[in-house]
């Protein structure tokens, strides 16, 4: 789905659009009244040596820093957190709240004192009550252990804020993650509807895909087709198995008493096995294809029963030559 399915899903529905854009207005105009500007007043200052310490630099407190300095900064910056303190700078006019340490960008010596609160006079109030505290509790703790005042380490200020000045980075960072959370569901639920209506018809369609036909086949007429049931019986097969070949010394068979019942049932093997006719050269041919065949009578020569010879074969059928065979009753 691209940006342009995206518009066209959002106009279709603008139903859900529409309203979650206005809410989404309303967030951020509501958040952008009720949540009040954040003013900030800042000051710095520096801790510097005692007039005795600095008798060694021919008077001059700025030519001596040591680590005593940075140390005292960072005790008088916890002084300043503590809640009897914090209670002492409201009782002073200071109603907004107020951060006091050492610089995090020194190394030195060097206090932050800030102030910040939702009123620029009241967070100007708060400086100024902070810059008059400071140098107060600075000698208290070392009049605590009896210090003389012309051995004590002073504070000088070093720059301050004459008017507290507004912040609007938190306020307009608020306002915009607002509206782009906003932005965001309007986009989504639309979107979301959408997946959600394409999956439900997809759903269906395949329901009413996968379901099956109707069965609008008509029941066969049974009464129509009702009547008497013929039995068809194989028909015989008109083929017989081949009489096995002749023995040696058997019998011939019996040419010309095979019955018409043999004879229609038999096989036509006109075309494949036939009588052998003599060869064209051999004496006798010419007069064996003019001349008709006669049957056998039934004498002894017939049946092979006088002077038979064993058969000799040319690689068909066997032929009767000179050799004598074994005599045999003729059939009766």
């Amino acid at each position: 789905m691209d940006l342009l399915d995206w518009v066209g899903t959002l106009l279709r529905r603008w139903w859900l659009t529409v309203p979650l854009l206005l809410a989404a207005l309303a967030g951020s105009g509501a958040i952008a009244l009720v949540t009040p500007w954040k003013y900030e007043a800042k000051a710095t200052a520096v801790l510097l040596s005692s007039p005795v310490q600095a008798k060694q630099a021919g008077g001059n407190p700025w030519l001596v820093f040591d680590s005593s300095l940075t140390v005292t900064a960072e005790v008088v910056g916890r002084e300043m957190m503590d809640p009897r303190t914090a209670a002492a700078i409201r009782a002073k006019g200071g109603t907004a709240g107020y951060v006091v340490g050492v610089a995090p960008d020194s190394t030195g010596p060097v206090l932050a004192i800030e102030a910040s609160g939702s009123d620029a006079a009241g967070t100007k109030a708060t400086l100024d009550a902070l810059l008059a505290v400071v140098p107060e509790r600075l000698a208290r703790l070392q009049a605590q252990e009896s210090v003389a005042p012309h051995a004590q380490i002073r504070m000088n200020v070093i720059s301050a804020t004459p008017q507290a000045t507004r912040v609007s980075t938190d306020k307009i960072r608020l306002v915009v993650m607002t509206l782009f959370l906003g932005l965001a569901v309007t986009v989504a639920v639309p979107l979301f509807a959408e997946v959600l209506s394409e999956r439900r018809r997809r759903g269906r369609e395949g329901g009413r895909a996968g379901a099956p036909p109707p069965d609008r086949t008509e029941p066969p007429n049974t009464a129509a087709s009702a009547g008497p049931h013929r039995l068809e019986t194989p028909k015989p097969s008109t083929r017989e198995a081949a009489p096995p070949p002749a023995r040696r010394g058997a019998l011939p068979r019996r040419m010309g008493t095979v019955s018409r019942a043999d004879t229609s049932d038999a096989p036509d093997t006109s075309d494949t096995a036939g009588p052998e006719e003599p060869a064209p050269d051999a004496p006798g041919a010419a007069e064996a294809r003019g001349k008709p065949r006669s049957r056998a009578s039934d004498t002894p020569d017939t049946y092979g029963l006088l002077d038979s010879q064993a058969p000799r074969t040319n690689g068909t059928r066997p032929q009767w030559g000179s050799e004598p065979a074994e005599m045999s009753e003729p059939d009766a």
